[in-house]
């Protein structure tokens, strides 16, 4: 992931001299037609990987994402940085906001936010404007046998009773 210009510029010039080692290996002659293949297929590979980092960057850069997900909270670290750049600001601009060094903010990004207090990461997000929907743990998903005689209108009855009361037990004055 391209975290910010210095990165962008460096990712850029990479591409480029993969495109152009694509060229020239591809218009050798005297080379094993089957080395020659796997190699161009590497650099290809390589390729799309930049191309494709490369367009997230400026997807991101330009505004044209709307919405930025994270799919498990290992995430998390991408999307400051992702929402960062999509407000287009620097390290530097985020880390004005929060008065604090550029450095930290540059170190939090280098190692994914590894270092970050808790607190410093709700922080962010929250000078960031990330609005986060709510979030669900699914900590275990223990499945019961359904008695005999026990049917579906029932249970659905029962779990109805329950979030109206919202308790177990009926509470008596």
């Amino acid at each position: 992931m391209i975290k910010n210009e210095r990165q962008f510029q460096i990712t850029s010039k990479k591409l480029n001299e993969f495109k152009k080692a694509i060229q020239i290996v591809s218009e050798k002659q005297d080379v094993d037609l089957d080395l020659k293949e796997i190699q161009l297929a590497a650099m290809q590979a390589q390729i799309e990987v930049l191309e494709a980092e490369v367009q997230e960057y400026l997807s991101l850069k330009n505004k044209e994402l709307n919405s930025i997900t994270a799919d498990n909270i290992l995430d998390l670290p991408q999307l400051l940085i992702k929402a960062r750049i999509s407000k287009g600001w620097s390290q530097h601009d985020l880390a004005q906001r929060l008065k604090i060094k550029e450095q930290q903010i540059q170190r939090y990004e280098q190692y994914n936010y590894e270092t970050a207090a808790w607190l410093r990461i709700v922080r962010i997000a929250n000078e960031l404007e990330i609005e986060f929907k709510p979030i669900k743990a699914k900590i275990d998903e223990t499945l019961f046998d359904i008695p005999q005689g026990l049917s579906s209108e029932k249970i659905s009855s029962a779990q109805a009773k329950l979030s109206s009361r919202r308790t177990l037990f009926a509470i008596n004055n």
